[in-house]
């Protein structure tokens, strides 16, 4: 019974085959055979040998790239988040910009003597139908006054502070507006009902259509006449009462204006004064 090599004895053998495989393979060509004939036989558990680190090191170039993608993809958003908001802040300023030329449009027409304001929140209750503006009695606003925007009637200064005054909105349920049908000249009262506007009491013999505008009437002591204030959304005519049933919805940008005009009060018109009495000239004798 043969008996098995020792280890040590194994890595002897091997040792001097490699030497003699490495050192005789350029001077003896039977040498050289049997080399590649071992590396043929030995290539297959090299290359198994080599296959964890190639998987490290593929596996390795692979989480580098994924980071620097993922690094990538991070800096991409914040870039994109960043222009949305620089792109959602630059739409606000031409809004903005738009709204101050339509009020400039407005100073420049013969409106008296008018002061242009901020609207800085919705005053002190936002459920109320209010306004607070960053101008006040140190500005020489005074209660009473009208303010509106570029599309139209926004309400009425009502409290009065030295540095902020305070709008009921036209929608206030305390608010009546004197109006007239543009189209027609047909007179009427708007009433706010704390959320919206009402068209009460409009006869039905009347002529109102869908689309009229309503603009102030100007028969009171607060609105100017010609003030844009409401676009009549429906109008049925209702046999059980004699009025209108009607919706209308406000011009103006109740809230969402920024920039306001305050108009001064109402004023009536001065009355014209009598021609002077004068003694007539004595005809002239020939």
């Amino acid at each position: 019974m043969s008996r098995a090599l020792k280890p040590t004895t194994k890595m002897v053998v091997l040792v001097t085959a490699s030497l003699g495989l490495l050192f005789g393979s350029n001077q003896y060509p039977l040498t050289q055979t049997v080399r590649n004939a071992v590396l043929s036989v030995l290539y297959p558990i090299q290359w198994l040998a080599n296959v964890p680190l190639n998987s490290y090191r593929s596996a390795e170039i692979f989480l580098t790239k994924q980071n620097q993608l993922h690094q990538e993809v991070v800096t991409l958003k914040a870039d994109n988040i960043a222009l949305h908001i620089q792109m959602t802040q630059l739409k606000t300023l031409q809004r903005e910009l738009a709204e101050l030329k339509s009020l400039q449009q407005l100073v420049d027409t013969p409106l008296s003597v008018v002061t242009s304001a901020q609207v800085v929140s919705n005053g002190r209750d936002p459920i109320a139908s209010k306004l607070l503006l960053d101008k006040g009695s140190a500005h020489q606003i005074k209660t009473g006054q009208v303010v509106v925007d570029k599309n139209g009637l926004i309400g009425q200064v009502t409290n009065i502070q030295a540095f902020s005054a305070e709008v009921s909105m036209v929608t206030d349920n305390k608010q009546v507006v004197p109006i007239m049908v543009e189209r027609t000249g047909e007179r009427a009262l708007l009433y706010g009902n704390g959320q919206n506007l009402d068209l009460r009491y409009f006869p039905i013999d009347g002529d109102l259509q869908v689309g009229d505008l309503l603009v102030t009437s100007g028969l009171d002591d607060t609105y100017p006449a010609g003030i844009p204030v409401a676009k009549v959304n429906s109008a049925e005519k209702n046999l059980a009462t004699p009025y209108y049933r009607t919706k209308v919805s406000p011009l103006a940008g109740i809230h969402r204006a920024r920039y306001v005009l305050i108009l001064p009060r109402n004023q009536e018109a001065p009355s014209v004064a009598a021609p002077v009495a004068t003694t007539p000239t004595p005809p002239v004798q020939e």
